[in-house]
């Protein structure tokens, strides 16, 4: 379920993206049209040739990150870093 639910919330980001950008998303166009032609279906070994779609996905996977990519820390005991006191919380 993980991977399918991060796969939807990536393909949401590009679409929205791409509505945003529509020069971006007349040359991902424009790209897929020219490599496909009247083939009418994408096959695996023509993922390699898709550069500049490739680069609008990693764009979107950039800004838009499918899952946190920081996970919040709780220090175990007093520190101290450049001058900066990091104190342990305790909760009840």
């Amino acid at each position: 379920m993980a991977g399918a639910d991060t796969t939807t919330a990536t393909l949401v980001w590009v679409m929205t993206l791409l509505a945003k950008n529509p020069i971006v998303m007349k040359k991902a166009q424009n790209e897929v049209r020219s490599l496909i032609g009247k083939k009418g279906k994408i096959t695996e070994d023509d993922l390699h040739q898709f550069h500049y779609l490739k680069c609008v996905i990693k764009e979107t996977l950039r800004l838009q990150p499918p899952v946190p990519l920081l996970v919040p820390r709780e220090t175990m005991q007093h520190y101290t870093v450049d001058g900066y006191n990091i104190f342990f919380k305790y909760s009840s």
